[in-house]
Parts: structure tokens; C-alpha cells; sequence
């Protein structure tokens, strides 16, 4: 064995010790130390425990990846849990809608779309597909999906491009036929009941 590793061999039985996060025991422990060296001051790239710090947090979330598993949320859930801890109410999100907008897509009564899903990810700084689990038949269909992609785009970066309106179809120009005079209104009597 070469000797500066036979120098390093010594510390690391102990360092492993503290990086193997196997087991709940384990798991437990490694989160109070990293409380201790954030209680410590370790975030601070110039403290001598910084790496420890940084190896340990990776160790703590490869154990949590393999077997904390965290439940999906619907998008409802999601912006309640986003809202509680913004501190915001309902009527606090004017950039999605009013306050009864909001309330109808808490309670379930209205679906995220894209404008919506747009101005979340925005507000909130989260992956777009966050509240997308309820807009999935918006996706059905290739325009939709083009228009929340192009939305998600603009809104990310900051741009407020209008669309030019979609020009209706010119209906057929039907000629009425000319009426020499004009006809009287016939009244019609209020009392009087109409079948139809």
C-alpha cells in the first residue's frame, strides 16, 4: 500500500462510518448530523466541514430516492400546499385568474389549462408538468398541445406575445328582398298565452 494511502486508510473507517446511510437507523442519524453542521455554519463554501456537509446530503438523498417513496400529488393538492407556504389566499394569484377561479380549481370544479398551468410554473418557479395530471385530454389533440408548449415557452421567458385572432369565416352574403314599406310591429298581448 502506497504511503500517503496508508494515511488516508485510518480517517476513512471512521468517515464511512458517518457516510453509509443504509438503514432508518442509519437515515436518522445522518440527518441530525447534517442539522448539527448546518447548525454549525458548514453551508459556507470556506468551512472546513463543507465537503463532509455535501457528501452526506448526497448519501441522505440516495437512500431517500431508493426507499422513502413520496406520494404523487394531484395538481389541487399541489397549488393548496404551494399557496400555504407563500402564505397566499385565494384572491392572491391575480395573474391566474380571479379569486373564484381559483376557488373552482382548488375545489375541483374547473380543470388547469394552459394559460393557468403557465402562470403557476411561472409564479411559483416549478416544472410546468407540476399541475399537469388533470390536463392530460388537453394533450390529445396536437394543436392543444402545441399552444400549452408555446405558452410554457412564452411564459418562462417573459415575453406577453399576442396572438393575432383567428379571422371567422365570411358567411355567405345573402341579399334580403327588397321591401317597398315598412311593416308595422305586431304587439303582441302579455296576458295572453303562447303555445308553441
Amino acid at each position: 500500500m502506497n504511503v500517503s494511502l496508508a494515511r488516508i486508510a485510518k480517517p476513512w473507517k471512521a468517515i464511512e462510518k458517518v457516510l453509509n446511510v443504509r438503514s432508518k437507523h442509519d437515515y436518522a442519524a445522518a440527518i441530525e448530523r447534517l442539522h448539527a453542521l448546518l447548525d454549525d455554519g458548514a453551508d459556507a463554501p470556506n468551512h472546513p466541514l463543507h465537503g463532509l456537509l455535501h457528501a452526506l446530503g448526497v448519501a441522505v438523498r440516495d437512500y431517500e430516492e431508493r426507499h422513502i417513496a413520496i406520494p404523487d400529488a394531484t395538481p389541487r393538492e399541489t397549488l393548496a400546499f404551494l399557496m400555504q407556504q407563500h402564505g397566499l389566499k385565494q384572491g392572491g394569484l391575480p395573474e391566474v385568474g380571479p379569486q373564484s377561479t381559483i376557488s373552482d380549481l382548488l375545489s375541483g370544479r374547473r380543470a388547469f389549462h394552459a394559460r393557468h398551468i403557465a402562470a403557476l410554473s411561472r409564479r411559483f418557479g416549478v416544472p410546468a408538468d407540476t399541475f399537469m395530471d388533470e390536463t392530460q385530454y388537453l394533450l390529445s389533440s396536437p394543436v392543444n398541445a402545441r399552444r400549452l408548449t408555446e405558452s410554457i415557452s412564452q411564459a418562462r421567458s417573459d415575453k406577453n406575445v399576442m396572438r393575432k385572432p383567428i379571422e371567422p369565416r365570411k358567411a355567405a352574403q345573402v341579399q334580403e328582398p327588397h321591401t317597398p314599406y315598412r311593416s308595422k310591429p305586431t304587439r303582441k298581448n302579455p296576458l295572453r298565452k303562447q303555445f308553441y
